[in-house]
């Protein structure tokens, strides 16, 4: 299996693509997982089109997957020194299909990485939400609701810390239950089971997988 990754810190961050190796390497072992990334910080869907890299190796072709990741706020701007969400319409959705319709003519299938709220701002993830469900739909991509298995976490277990100090980007724990999603979308199967890569206690390593599993066969089954 052959997997790109468009995106920027949120996926380099804790290596998730290294991570979904580990996972892939004990609970697929009869798959060769080889991954490539096009990923820099603070970068735009729109920002990496106009840049021309990710295309470039989209056409290449060989890819299975390609796993694109929008800035956490949707592309939005600053007003006043202050990051503000931006509605999907505005830059979201239309490089989204572009990237989108760049992956299937090459032969492979959009994976759409949803992103979570900044945790001063949690009502946010409904933005996130619906958006990322709605282009996944519309492009008849794979959809790795991350930010819902966050979500999730959150409110069952608001002392797991998912976040670093800045209180955006994922911390250990945070890309580990990315991982998981993104393990479950990917193989429509449970990633219960997964080797411990950071330091997690035992137990919320578990949990962790069982959220991750949870979330991401309902993805699947939600899926065009």
């Amino acid at each position: 299996m052959r997997v790109l990754f468009i995106g920027n810190s949120y996926t380099y961050q804790n290596d998730l693509p290294g991570m979904l190796g580990g996972f892939v390497r004990t609970l697929a072992p009869g798959t060769r997982l080889e991954t490539g990334a096009v990923v820099v910080g603070g970068a735009t869907l729109e920002s990496h089109w106009k840049e021309g890299e990710a295309r470039a190796l989209i056409q290449k072709g060989a890819w299975d997957y390609v796993v694109l990741q929008e800035q956490s706020l949707l592309g939005g701007p600053s007003i006043d020194g202050v990051a503000i969400m931006n509605a999907p319409e505005a830059t979201f959705f239309p490089h989204a299909r572009l990237f989108a319709q760049e992956v299937v003519a090459a032969g492979a299938r959009p994976v759409f990485y949803m992103t979570w709220s900044r945790k001063a701002d949690l009502e946010a993830q409904q933005v996130l939400t619906s958006a990322y469900a709605r282009i996944s739909r519309e492009q008849r991509g794979l959809l790795a609701s991350v930010g819902e298995a966050w979500l999730r976490v959150r409110r069952e277990r608001p002392g797991l810390e998912l976040y670093a100090e800045d209180g955006h980007h994922p911390g250990p724990a945070g890309t580990y239950l990315a991982a998981c999603v993104l393990f479950t979308s990917l193989f429509d199967r449970p990633c219960v089971g997964a080797p411990r890569m950071v330091e997690l206690p035992e137990d919320t390593a578990r949990y962790l997988q069982q959220v991750g599993s949870e979330v991401g066969l309902e993805g699947r089954v939600q899926a065009p």
